[in-house]
């Protein structure tokens, strides 16, 4: 109503109203500006959608700047920006309210989280050399799977796997879900280093009953055990053995390292001989039967030659199997051998 002193006024454009009042002869005039402010326009895009832990920027079309508040505040970079990074761990309606000159404008925009697969390539695991572990992976419907690296896997697409690799190997499942959502998990797969066994000596020969001991030279494991073939064995480091009879005695070591793993390897062989004294030689320099041999004990020897009427010829005390008369004529000589725990042997050479 123009002619009441205060009318309602709704213009739908801003509209300059004139006041025309009159009294006591007098008139009076005055403007009044109603300014119309267009509601905010805004284009929001799409619903969105991504798999747990992603995000995305929610970026609504403007037509001028305006005031924006974001809510809810869960998994937002910022409530009060235009195109804020939203990553929340659950699907979320969020809204925005825009004002521009004191008027509102509210819009919606759905993010959709989608869940990842199950992806379990199990617990860490250690193998001894030549052997193989199964990784299984927890099953998922529809879900494909990708091993990595390939090197000792029987499969890199199977969810269930044999790992036999020759050095310690992390490896990686990538499990990839019906709805497009990747994960990933790893699994640890130690490989023990098969141990070095050796000892000394190596290849030592004696005259029955042959005392010996063996000096353990091997490396990477952890206990040992010995086999020395004479119904006999030992779990010493260095053990001494005893080799009563004549024959060839091959020594086996076994040794344990790593969770559970074995290793057996022959490290010596002992040639054990039966004693024996030769009653001729023939020092003609061919290099057969050239020396006197005496294979009787395996402690020092003391050695004396002696002619048919008792004259010494010869005499040692570490007799060392060297002597062969060459500087005395054909002939028959006595010989005495003796050890120092009291053997003795006797005899015509």
């Amino acid at each position: 109503n123009p002619a009441i002193p205060n009318p309602l006024a709704w213009p739908s454009a801003t509209t300059t109203y004139y006041l025309a009042s009159a009294g006591f002869g007098c008139t009076y005039n005055d403007t009044i500006l109603v300014n119309v402010n267009a509601y905010p326009v805004v284009q929001m895009p799409a619903d969105t959608a991504f798999c747990l832990g992603g995000s995305a920027i929610l970026q609504p079309q403007v037509n001028q700047p305006y005031s924006y508040l974001w809510s809810p505040s869960t998994g937002l970079s910022d409530t009060t920006i235009r195109n804020p990074v939203a990553s929340p761990s659950a699907t979320t309606l969020y809204t925005l309210t825009t004002t521009l000159g004191g008027c509102p404008d509210t819009s919606y925009v759905t993010v959709t989280v989608k869940a990842l697969p199950p992806a379990d390539a199990g617990p860490d695991a250690a193998l001894c050399p030549n052997k193989q572990v199964v990784l299984a992976a927890v099953p998922s419907s529809g879900s494909s799977y990708f091993w990595s690296p390939a090197a000792g896997l029987s499969s890199v697409t199977d969810s269930v796997v044999t790992a036999s690799p020759s050095v310690t190997t992390t490896y990686y499942l990538a499990v990839t879900g019906a709805n497009g959502c990747r994960a990933v998990d790893s699994v640890m797969v130690t490989a023990f280093v098969q141990p070095q066994l050796a000892a000394t000596p190596e290849f030592p020969e004696g005259i029955a009953p042959y005392p010996l001991t063996f000096t353990n030279q091997s490396t990477g494991g952890t206990t040992y055990s010995w086999n020395f073939n004479n119904g006999t064995g030992s779990t010493e480091l260095n053990p001494a053995a005893n080799f009563p009879e004549p024959g060839v005695y091959e020594i086996v070591l076994t040794t344990s390292y790593g969770s559970g793993c074995l290793y057996s390897d022959t490290v010596a062989r002992v040639t054990v001989v039966p004693p024996y004294v030769p009653n001729i030689i023939t020092p003609n320099g061919d290099g057969v039967n050239d020396v006197f041999v005496a294979k009787v004990s395996n402690l020092p020897l003391h050695l004396q030659i002696f002619n048919r009427w008792g004259n010494l010829l010869f005499e040692t005390d570490n007799y060392q199997h060297n002597w062969g008369g060459s500087d005395l004529p054909h002939g028959v000589y006595y010989y005495h051998l003796s050890t120092p725990d009291g053997g003795n042997w006797k005899g015509w050479l």
